[in-house]
């Protein structure tokens, strides 16, 4: 606007740099519009020019885009056995990231504890929203197995006589199983390893 009057402004000028470039253009009259529509922060320089010829100081406005969703991974923090198990609670961390706007302090979900047992316990898929209000895809779902109870063992007694004066030689266990909840076919091992021989 000018002090005298609308009519007396003869001329818009503007430019802007950042994201998107726009080099000195001048409309005339006392309007113009101007189209940002580059993903990033864009700076747009302004002033009027009066009939006279004279032009207030230059103006500034910062337009910042975003229109790019953030992403979200879910990963168990602790690895499990060589043979895919864990025996004790597993903690799934989530991963924000953006490379727009950001994330918003607080807005990355919190770590999720798996306790339960059972060969297929999963985590809760979880989405995250950017500074600009974009929202991610669902995460991906971290699935674990854990057994934390241990398999029961049944044993028979096992009486030898001896063989020699220096006692029995046991060349293979009998008598022995072993059940668990989760495993149906729990391997036994026992110590000493046979053959093995016992003294008198």
């Amino acid at each position: 606007s000018d002090p005298d009057g609308a009519g007396d402004v003869k001329q818009i000028s503007y430019s802007a740099t950042g994201a998107q470039s726009i080099p000195a253009t001048t409309v005339a009259g006392d309007s113009a519009s101007v189209a940002v529509s580059a993903e990033g922060s864009t700076t747009l320089t302004f002033f009027a020019t009066d009939q006279a010829g004279n032009h207030e100081t230059p103006q500034t406005l910062t337009v910042k885009i975003d229109k790019t969703a953030p992403s979200i991974a879910a990963v168990a923090m602790t690895v499990p056995n060589p043979a895919g198990w864990y025996k004790t609670s597993v903690v799934v961390h989530f991963t924000c990231t953006d490379r727009g706007s950001g994330i918003p302090l607080g807005a990355c979900p919190a770590d999720q504890t798996l306790s339960s047992e059972g060969a297929v316990v999963a985590a809760r898929a979880q989405t995250v929203t950017d500074a600009a209000g974009n929202s991610s895809g669902a995460s991906n779902v971290v699935t674990v197995k854990i057994d934390r109870t241990a398999p029961t063992l049944t044993a028979a007694n096992l009486s030898l006589d001896a063989t020699s004066p220096l006692g029995v030689i046991v060349a293979a266990y009998s008598g022995l199983s072993a059940s668990d909840n989760l495993d149906p076919t729990p391997s036994v091992a026992c110590l000493p390893s046979a053959p093995h021989l016992f003294p008198i």
